[in-house]
């Protein structure tokens, strides 16, 4: 019986991270990936900058719409990157600044996980 208890008593630290866990949910970051990816014309391929990204997750149930995770902007290579974009399966890319880097339209796309993610938009 005193071999069970000290076998008990050494396997107790190895639970407790589960424990807490299902109690106080995941630490930061571990469930929460962040999303990369590219912005680039539909005909040229050549990127587009100040469009702006966004994670989202499509709530059937809901005449709202999507729910936004996160968003950013587009950089001058075209690259993206969304922080904390927890069960999203959507990206979302609008041109926010109009004619500055041409006019582009709305486009919605599934993710393809959270690297490697190019979105094409048209001109209007």
């Amino acid at each position: 019986m005193a071999r069970l208890a000290r076998l008990l008593l050494r396997l107790m630290p190895l639970a407790f991270p589960a424990v807490f866990a299902a109690c106080y949910g995941p630490a930061a970051g571990v469930y929460n990936p962040t999303v990369t990816g590219k912005v680039v014309d539909k005909v040229s391929s050549s990127p587009i900058q100040g469009i702006q990204v966004s994670c989202s997750v499509l709530v059937v149930s809901s005449d709202a719409g999507p729910l936004i995770r996160a968003h950013g902007l587009a950089g001058a290579d075209g690259a993206f990157t969304l922080p904390d974009c927890l069960d999203a399966d959507t990206l979302l890319a609008e041109d926010v600044d109009g004619a500055a880097n041409g006019s582009y339209q709305t486009v919605s796309v599934k993710m393809n996980g959270t690297s490697g993610n190019t979105i094409a938009m048209a001109k209007q």
